[in-house]
C-alpha cells in the first residue's frame, strides 16, 4: 500500500487517570500496560509502585501489589507482566524473586532470581507468551565489585529469555549487541561488592551502554515464534520455535550518523530525566542501601556519567517494535508515525495521527492502550479499538 494511505479505523474507548482523585487513578510514571484475554487492562506505575486492573468498561477492579515484607507482599517491584489468562507476574528486586499471582490477587508461587549465581534477571518490557509465561530481552547489565558483568551477561549478544512458572528459564535467541570495549562500560560505584564480593550490583536499564546503541526490541507472535529488532538498519528477524532464524524482513531505510548536535541534545535529555527523578537505579544486594552512597553522591555520579557519556556512531532506524494479538508487527522508526506489517511481512500502512503514537499494549479484538501526558505532565491511559478499514 502507498505510504501516504491510512487504512486504519480508530474507535474511542475509555480513559483512566486523574490529577486529583482516588489513589489508584493518580498515576505518576506509567511503565507498562497489559491486557488479558478478557480485555481487562493492567497498569503498572513505577514510581507509585502500584499495579491496578480495570474492567473492559474502564471501571476500576482491584490493586495487585501489597507493599511490605510479609507473605505475598512486595518490597520493591521493578517489572510486571500479565499473562493471557490473567495470571500476574511481579519481579521484586529487593528480594530478588519473581512472584506469580492468580487473577483475583492471591499469591500462586514465587521463585528466587539471583544474578550473583547466574540467574537471568527479567528486564522491561516483558511480553506474554501464548503458551504461558513471558519473554524478556536481557538488556540489563549487572556488575559486582569489579568491572565484569554478572549473571552470564555477554558483551557480544543480548539473550532473549522465556520465564515460565515451574520451569527452568530458557534462552530463545541470542540477539546482536554492538562490540564494546572495557572503556565503554560504566564504572561501578565504590562500596559495591560487600563481603565476599556479593554485597551489591549495578543495573543499567535501557537500549545499551552507549547512547544510540540499537535497542533490542522483541515481539511474540500468536504461534509462539518471536520477532526481533537488534540492528541499526530496518531489519526484523523472525525466530522459529526451535530458536533458529527463519527469515528477515527488510525495508530500504538506512541509519544516519550521529552529529555533535545529537550528542548535545542527548545529554540535555538525560539531564532532564535526572531532574525528573528517573535514570539508573543503584542498589545493594537484596535491596539494602550501599555503604557511603547517599542521595547527593548518587546524583553527582549520575551527572558525571552524563558528561562522560559515550556514543554509538549511528542513530538506528527502528526505535521499537510491538506485536498485536492478530500477529501484526508495529514498528516505530525515527521520524514518522508507526508503520504496521502483517504476519507474512506485507506492509499495511502507517498509523493515523489520532492514535497517539505506538501503543504500549494490545489486547483481544483490536484493543490498544496508549499513554498521554497533559500540560502538568500527569499521565493517563487511553484505550482505543484499532482495526483495518475494509473500504
Amino acid at each position: 500500500m502507498p505510504g501516504g494511505r491510512c487504512p486504519w479505523k480508530v474507535c474511542e474507548g475509555y480513559r483512566v487517570g486523574a490529577v486529583d482523585g482516588e489513589p489508584w487513578e493518580m498515576f505518576t510514571s506509567i511503565s507498562s500496560l497489559a491486557f488479558d484475554e478478557g480485555g481487562r487492562l493492567h497498569i503498572f506505575d513505577r514510581l507509585n509502585q502500584s499495579l491496578v486492573r480495570f474492567g473492559p468498561d474502564g471501571r476500576f477492579q482491584r490493586e495487585f501489589i501489597r507493599r511490605g515484607g510479609g507473605p505475598g507482599e512486595i518490597s520493591m517491584p521493578s517489572v510486571t507482566r500479565v499473562e493471557r489468562d490473567g495470571t500476574v507476574a511481579v519481579m521484586d528486586v529487593a528480594r530478588q524473586a519473581l512472584y506469580w499471582f492468580y487473577p483475583e490477587g492471591e499469591l500462586m508461587e514465587s521463585a528466587v532470581v539471583d544474578p550473583m549465581r547466574g540467574d537471568p534477571m527479567p528486564a522491561a518490557p516483558l511480553h506474554s507468551h501464548p503458551d504461558g509465561g513471558f519473554v524478556s530481552a536481557g538488556t540489563s547489565l549487572a556488575f559486582s565489585g569489579g568491572r565484569a558483568p554478572l549473571g552470564g551477561t555477554s558483551m557480544n549478544s543480548v539473550p532473549i529469555h522465556r520465564f515460565r512458572l515451574g520451569e527452568p528459564t530458557r534462552t530463545l535467541f541470542e540477539a546482536w549487541r554492538p562490540t564494546l570495549s572495557e572503556d565503554d562500560l560504566p564504572t561501578p560505584p565504590s562500596g559495591l561488592g560487600g563481603t565476599g564480593g556479593r554485597g551489591g550490583m549495578m543495573v543499567t536499564h535501557g537500549a545499551g551502554v552507549r547512547a544510540f546503541d540499537p535497542t533490542t526490541s522483541v515481539g511474540v507472535l500468536p504461534d509462539g515464534r518471536i520477532i526481533v529488532s537488534d540492528s541499526t538498519a530496518w531489519t526484523l528477524k523472525v525466530v522459529g520455535l526451535d530458536g533458529r532464524l527463519e527469515r528477515k524482513l527488510v525495508r530500504p531505510f538506512q541509519p544516519r550518523g550521529v552529529t555533535a548536535q545529537d550528542r548535545a541534545a542527548e545529554r540535555d535529555r538525560r539531564r532532564a530525566q535526572l531532574d525528573g527523578g528517573s535514570g539508573t537505579r543503584v542498589q545493594g544486594g537484596g535491596g539494602a542501601p550501599m555503604m557511603g552512597l547517599d542521595e547527593a553522591s548518587l546524583r553527582r555520579r549520575a551527572e558525571a556519567r552524563i558528561e562522560e557519556l559515550r556514543f554509538a556512531e549511528e542513530i538506528p532506524v527502528v526505535q521499537e517494535i510491538r506485536t498485536d494479538w492478530e500477529g501484526r508487527t508495529w514498528v516505530l522508526r525515527t521520524g514518522p508515525r508507526p508503520g504496521v506489517i502483517s504476519a507474512t511481512g506485507v506492509y499495511l500502512g502507517t498509523l493515523p495521527p489520532d492514535a497517539t503514537g505506538l501503543p504500549l499494549a494490545f489486547g483481544p479484538g483490536g484493543l490498544a492502550a496508549f499513554v498521554e501526558v497533559d500540560e502538568l505532565d500527569v499521565p493517563s491511559v487511553v484505550v482505543r479499538r484499532i482495526s483495518l478499514d475494509p473500504r
